[in-house]
């Protein structure tokens, strides 16, 4: 007997080291942002040459005080939740940064790359609205 309905899950994360992460049989080294409609790419001079002690600077240039999240949605709604992976070391965002986040009703959750790509890959197959922000130290 079934107890769960599977999905066809179009981008979930196939793998994920150091580097980069698999989506699609393609690696796709960060920043990046990843949903259920696929990969974008942040192309952003505050991404380009990130410094991970900057976690705020980056997220400037996703945060939903600016209108990022939405232009990013486009048609489709503003995430639940947003995972915002910073690589093998967990480095939070400001107060303020969360709080950007909570005043628009998108969680902000800060995990490794690894916790980060098997969470996504959970709630994406749940069909739960859920981004990873995707950040990898140079």
């Amino acid at each position: 007997m079934q107890l769960t309905q599977h999905h066809n899950v179009e981008f979930a994360i196939q793998a994920v080291d150091e580097t980069a992460f698999t989506i699609q049989n393609q690696r796709h080294s960060a920043p990046f942002l990843l949903s259920e409609r696929g990969v974008q790419r942040l192309e952003c001079a505050k991404l380009a040459h990130w410094d991970v002690s900057k976690i705020d600077q980056l997220l400037e240039a996703s945060n939903p005080k600016n209108g990022a999240l939405d232009s990013q949605a486009g048609a489709q709604e503003l995430p639940e939740l947003v995972i915002l992976s910073t690589g093998a070391r967990i480095v939070f965002p400001s107060a303020e940064q969360r709080a950007a986040f909570l005043r628009r009703g998108v969680g902000l959750e800060v995990m490794d790359q690894k916790t980060a790509s098997f969470t996504f890959n959970v709630l994406l197959q749940e069909q739960r609205r859920v981004w990873l922000l995707a950040v990898l130290p140079d």
